[in-house]
C-alpha cells in the first residue's frame, strides 16, 4: 500500500475517540474467548491486565497514534502487542473489525444519548421556569408572522416544552435501537468458535443481541435515528432561537439580550448582536446536513459491509458534539433573558388584535358567527388607522352600530380577560397554563432513559 493511498483511507485521527470503548469491548470479549475455550486462563488473564494498562495510558494522553495502523483497532493491538509482544495477536481470534466497530459506536452512542438526554431535561426544566416566571405576562401572537391574538408568555414556553418533550421520547427509540449488540457476529456469516453472546450482551450493558449476523455488519440505521432525532431537536432550538432573535430587535423590544451572552460590532458602538442565537440556528444546518449525509451514505450499498461506513464516525461525532455543545450553552442563554413585559402588553392590544374575541362574543350573544365575522371585519375596515378597539372613538362607534353587545364588549375588555376567556383544552387562559406547567413537571420527572 502506498503512503498516499494510505493516508487516504486512514480513520484513526477520527475514530480514535472510540479507544477507551475499544478496549472495553476487548476485556469482554476476552472473558467470552475463555469461557469458549479459545484462550486459556494465562491468556485471558494476560489480555485483561495489558488491555487495561493501555486504558490508563490512553486517559492519560501517553500514547501515539501510528497512522501505518489506519483505524483504532489495529492501533489498540499494535499498542497492545509494544506492551507483551505477540499479545495483541490473540484480539483478532473468533472476531472481525466489522462486528467490532458497530459495537464500539454503539458503545459511544448510548452513552452520548445519557448526556444528551440529560441536558435536554435540564433545558425543559428552564423553559418551566420561564413559564412559572412570567405567568401573568401577556404577549402577541403571531400566525403568517402577522400579529393574531394575545396569549400568555407562559403558554409560549410551554409550547417549546412540548416539542421537547417529543425530542425527548425521540432521544428514547434512538437508544431502544442502538442498544442491540452486534459483536460476536464476525466479519458476516457468525464464526464456528463457540461464543456466548449473552453473556456479551450482558457484561457490555447492552439490552439485546442482533440475531442476523449479515444485518449486525451491514445497517447503520441507528446511526440515522440518532440523527433525525438530534435534527429534530435542532429544528426546534433553530425556531426558539430565530424568535429571540426577532424578539430583540429594537422594533420589537421584547427581550434583553445579557452582556454575556451578546456581542458588539467592530465599527458600530451601540450594537448589541445576539451572536450565541445566530449560531445556534446556523449549527442546526450542519445537523440536519449530515442527516442527509448519512442517508446518502447508506442509500445504494449493497449487503453487509462496506468501506463506506468508515465515514459514518465522523457524521455522528460531528452532530452530537453540536448537540451537547448547544443544549448546554442555550441553557445557560435562556436563563440570562430578560423580558420587557410592558412593550410585550402593550403590542398585545394593536392592529386589532382582539377582533376574534369581540366576533365569538357577538355570537354567544345571538349572533351567528358568519354574520359577526362580516360586522367586525368592517369594524375593523372602517376605523383601520385606530389599530385598537380601545382606541374607537365611543360617538363614532355609535354612529357605526347600535349593537349593545358590540358596544359593551369594546368599553369593557381587557386583555386578561380576553386571554382568560380561553379555556377550551389546550388554551391560554391563566387556569390551563398553571394547570400545565404542573403536569410538564411531573411529566418531565417520569422521563427515563
Amino acid at each position: 500500500m502506498s503512503k498516499r493511498f494510505r493516508d487516504f483511507t486512514m480513520s484513526i485521527f477520527v475514530d480514535r475517540r472510540l479507544a477507551l470503548i475499544d478496549i472495553i469491548c476487548n476485556i469482554a470479549y476476552c472473558a467470552v474467548l475463555f469461557k469458549g475455550g479459545v484462550i486459556d486462563f494465562v491468556t485471558k488473564h494476560a489480555l485483561v491486565v495489558y488491555l487495561l494498562k493501555l486504558f490508563v495510558l490512553i486517559k492519560q494522553k501517553r500514547v501515539y497514534w501510528y497512522a501505518t495502523y489506519e483505524d483504532i483497532h489495529l492501533n489498540v493491538e499494535y499498542l497492545l502487542s509494544k506492551l507483551s509482544p505477540g499479545l495483541g495477536d490473540f484480539l483478532r481470534t473468533a472476531r472481525s473489525r466489522n462486528d467490532l466497530v458497530s459495537t464500539d459506536l454503539r458503545v459511544w452512542l448510548k452513552l452520548k444519548l445519557k448526556q444528551l438526554f440529560r441536558l435536554l431535561k435540564q433545558l425543559i426544566y428552564s423553559f418551566l421556569v420561564l413559564a412559572v416566571v412570567n405567568i401573568d405576562c401577556i404577549v402577541p401572537s403571531f400566525t403568517h408572522f402577522q400579529l393574531a391574538q394575545p396569549i400568555l408568555l407562559s403558554h409560549y414556553f410551554l409550547c417549546y416544552c412540548a416539542m421537547l418533550q417529543r425530542d425527548l421520547i425521540r432521544l428514547q427509540h434512538s437508544y431502544y435501537f442502538t442498544d442491540i449488540m452486534p459483536l460476536g457476529c464476525g466479519a458476516v456469516s457468525g464464526t464456528s468458535f463457540v461464543i456466548d453472546r449473552v453473556l456479551l450482551m450482558t457484561s457490555l450493558s447492552f439490552g439485546a443481541v442482533c440475531c442476523n449476523s449479515v444485518d449486525a455488519v451491514s445497517d447503520r440505521d441507528y446511526v440515522l435515528d440518532f440523527c433525525y432525532a438530534i435534527s429534530m431537536l435542532m429544528m426546534h432550538v433553530s425556531r426558539f432561537c430565530e424568535e429571540i432573535i426577532v424578539w430583540s430587535n429594537k422594533l420589537f423590544n421584547f427581550v434583553i439580550l445579557a452582556d454575556l451572552h451578546s456581542s458588539g460590532s467592530s465599527m458600530m458602538p451601540q450594537k448589541k448582536n445576539p451572536d450565541g442565537f445566530e449560531l445556534l440556528r446556523a449549527r442546526s444546518g450542519l445537523v440536519i446536513s449530515n442527516l442527509m449525509a448519512a442517508f446518502l451514505l447508506l442509500k445504494a450499498l449493497p449487503l453487509s459491509y462496506n468501506k463506506d461506513y468508515q465515514e459514518d464516525k465522523r457524521i455522528v461525532f460531528e452532530v452530537a458534539d453540536i448537540a451537547v455543545l448547544s443544549l448546554d450553552i442555550l441553557n445557560d442563554m435562556i436563563k440570562s433573558l430578560r423580558f420587557n413585559v410592558t412593550n410585550m402588553y402593550l403590542a398585545s392590544d394593536v392592529d386589532f388584535a382582539v377582533a376574534t374575541d369581540l366576533a365569538e362574543y357577538l355570537t354567544r350573544n345571538g349572533m351567528v358567527y358568519k354574520q359577526a365575522h362580516a360586522l367586525v371585519s368592517a369594524l375593523v375596515s372602517q376605523f383601520y388607522s385606530c389599530n385598537s378597539l380601545k382606541l374607537i372613538p365611543i360617538s363614532q362607534l355609535l354612529a357605526f352600530s347600535t349593537n349593545k353587545y358590540l358596544i359593551n364588549f369594546i368599553t369593557t375588555y381587557t386583555l386578561e380577560s380576553v386571554v382568560n376567556a380561553k379555556r377550551s383544552l389546550g388554551g391560554t387562559a391563566r387556569i390551563n397554563v398553571i394547570r400545565e406547567i404542573k403536569r410538564s413537571f411531573v411529566s418531565l420527572l417520569r422521563f427515563k432513559l
